[in-house]
C-alpha cells in the first residue's frame, strides 16, 4: 500500500531496538543528575551564585533531579501516546487523504522548522528562559518529516538506509527533549528561589562570629555565643550551605558557611524573635 504510515512506524521500531541499549538505568541516573543540577544552577543563578561554591555530589544532583526526571518522562509518555492515537487515525484514512494531511503537515513544519533553526544560530533569540527554540525545532522536523513521508506514492522497502534515517530522527528528538527538559530543571529552580521566604527559618549556632552580612548576632555563653536567626535555607553541598537573610528592603543577603562541629543549625524560632511583645 503506498505511503502506509506502519510501514514508517516500522522503521522506528527497527531503529529503537538499535539504540535501546543506549536508553539504560545509568543514562537514566545520568539524566536525573543533569537535571538536578540544572535545578541547582537555575536556583543559584537567581542569587548571582555559581555551583563550584557549594561544590555537590553526583548523589546530590540526582536527589534534586528525582522529581523533575518522574515528571518529564510521565510528559513524553503522554506526548507519546497522544502521537501514536493520532498515527493511529491517519492509517485509517485512505492514501489520497493521507497525502493531503502530508501536504499540510510539510506546510506547517516547513516553517516551524526554518523559525527553530533561526533560534537556535542565535540570528533571533526568541527566549532566554523557555525552551522555545528546542520545541519549534522538534515540532518543524517531525511534521516536516512525517508529511514527506505521508507525500510519497509508492512504498519504500524497510532497508538499513530507512532504519538509519529512523535512527537519527529518534536521536534528535532524544537530544531536543533533554534540552527541553534541562530548560525546565532551571525554571524550577528559578522558581524554588523566588519563594526562598516559604522556606522554614532556620538559626545558625556557632562558637566563633560567622562575619554573617545583616544577620543580627546575640552574644551569649555557652555553646551557642553567636546566634543568627531567621535564616534561610537555600542549597546544601559537600560541607558548604547557602543561606540568605532578608534585608529590610526586601531583598536578600547571601552568604556560603562552611559547616563544621562548631556550628549548629536549629529549626527551632529563636526565642528572642518568638518572645511576645509588651
Amino acid at each position: 500500500m503506498p505511503n502506509d504510515p506502519d510501514h514508517l512506524v516500522g522503521n522506528v521500531s527497527k531503529a529503537a531496538r538499535w539504540l535501546l541499549p543506549f536508553f539504560s538505568a545509568p543514562i537514566l541516573v545520568a539524566l536525573d543528575a543533569y537535571l538536578g543540577l540544572q535545578r541547582l544552577q537555575g536556583q543559584l543563578d537567581h542569587f548571582g551564585m555559581t555551583v563550584a561554591l557549594l561544590n555537590p555530589s553526583i548523589p546530590d544532583h540526582i536527589e534534586r533531579g528525582v522529581g523533575i526526571t518522574a515528571r518529564s518522562v510521565f510528559v513524553v509518555a503522554l506526548i507519546g501516546l497522544g502521537l501514536f492515537t493520532a498515527h493511529s487515525l491517519v492509517r485509517r484514512a485512505t492514501p489520497a487523504t493521507r497525502r493531503h494531511i502530508g501536504a499540510a503537515c510539510v506546510v506547517t513544519g516547513l516553517p516551524v522548522l526554518a523559525l527553530g533553526l533561526v533560534g537556535w544560530l542565535n540570528w533571533f533569540i526568541y527566549s532566554d528562559m523557555y525552551p522555545v527554540v528546542p520545541m519549534l525545532t522538534a515540532l518543524g522536523s517531525n511534521l516536516f518529516i512525517y508529511g514527506l513521508y505521508l507525500r510519497k506514492r509508492t512504498r519504500t522497502p524497510a532497508t538499513a538506509t530507512g532504519r538509519a534515517i529512523a535512527a537519527t530522527l529518534i536521536l534528535i528528538n532524544s537530544y531536543l527533549a533533554i534540552w527541553i527538559m534541562g530548560i525546565y530543571a532551571q525554571l524550577t529552580g528559578v522558581a524554588l528561589a523566588g519563594e526562598i521566604d516559604r522556606n522554614p527559618p532556620l538559626t545558625l549556632c556557632a562558637d566563633r562570629p560567622l562575619g554573617i552580612p545583616g544577620g543580627p548576632a546575640a552574644h551569649e555563653e555557652g555553646p551557642c555565643r553567636h546566634r543568627y536567626p531567621g535564616l534561610r535555607q537555600v542549597a546544601c553541598g559537600d560541607a558548604r550551605c547557602l543561606f540568605a537573610h532578608r534585608d529590610p528592603d526586601g531583598s536578600h543577603t547571601v552568604f556560603l558557611v562552611h559547616l563544621g562541629e562548631d556550628i549548629v543549625i536549629t529549626s527551632r524560632p529563636d526565642p528572642q524573635a518568638a518572645a511576645p511583645r509588651r
